[in-house]
């Protein structure tokens, strides 16, 4: 078994909107993982969608 975690973070030098999201980091759906997660910070509204090729794609509104 093989643990992987991966972790960005964003800073910037003066205050910044957030605006809606797109993530597109997750394992395909023929990938034998066991478990998978994603967290976003600050709260946030999470919705999973599929793009035009089919790929998974994470929509992240954060809240105001």
């Amino acid at each position: 078994r093989v643990v992987v975690q991966h972790r960005s973070r964003y800073h910037y030098p003066r205050p910044a909107l957030q605006g809606p999201q797109l993530i597109r980091l997750r394992p395909a759906d023929n990938a034998r993982i066991e478990s998978y997660q994603l967290l976003a910070e600050p709260e946030h509204r999470l919705r999973w969608l599929r793009d035009p090729h089919g790929n998974c794609v994470a929509r992240v509104t954060f809240k105001a």
